[in-house]
This record gives C-alpha cells, structure tokens and sequence, in this order.
C-alpha cells in the first residue's frame, strides 16, 4: 500500500521540531493482498485514521480501504499454517501432527524447523 499524508496548513504554524496537523491520508496505491507490520498498524491508530474493528482494518483515507486480516502475527506451522504458542507447542506439533512429513517434504526452505515467526498482519483487500 502506498500513503501520501496531506498536512493542514490552515491554522498556525506549529512549535520548533512539531509536525502540522495531519488533515487526512490518500492512497496511492492499494494490493489485493499486504502485510502490515504492527508498528504501522499501531501508529496509524494512534494517529487517527486506521481502526481495527476484530479482524478487519479499515482505513479512514481518501479513497476508505478495507483489509480483512488472514493471519495475525505470530508462530505457525509451515506445513498446515496452524498458529502455534511457543517455541515447545511448535515441535510438539511437528511431531504428533506431521511426523510422516518431516524430513521428507520441506514446505518452506527458509523455516527448515517446520514453524515460522510472522511479525506481520496478513491481509487481504476487502472490495
């Protein structure tokens, strides 16, 4: 997604080292499918103009975008993408629910446990 943040110049010029007021966001450009980190999720609530209403981002921009959230950030098996807890929920995971595949089959050659770390909202646009 890309965002041009328009600031409202009409009052007076804000402190040394203060931004002018943010008067709203476009977009730019918007993908059927994005992953948000959530820094920027957190900052644009902050900010004003993002909600996160359960699993669905909305965007209080010009033109309004809506993301439905896929996978929120977190641990999950690489093999059945099934979120995961911890570090130890993973391997017991691994080896009740794949212990034919592990070994034998690699999903994803970047994660060669069978679980990765998303730190990121998996979305995709709601049109």
């Amino acid at each position: 997604m890309q965002l041009r943040k328009v600031a409202d110049k009409s009052g007076p010029e804000p402190e040394d080292g203060q931004p002018w007021p943010l008067k709203h966001v476009e977009v730019i450009a918007s993908y059927p499918t994005q992953a948000f980190s959530p820094k920027f999720v957190y900052g644009a609530i902050k900010e004003g103009w993002l909600r996160m209403d359960g699993d669905v981002l909305s965007f209080d921009t010009k033109p309004k975008v809506r993301y439905q959230v896929i996978r929120n950030p977190g641990r999950y098996c690489c093999y059945c993408n099934k979120p995961l807890g911890s570090f130890g929920e993973a391997e017991i995971h691994l080896l009740l629910e794949h212990k034919d595949e592990v070994g034998r089959k690699q999903p994803d050659p970047q994660n060669p446990a069978g679980h990765r770390v998303d730190n990121f909202y998996a979305c995709e646009r709601i049109d």
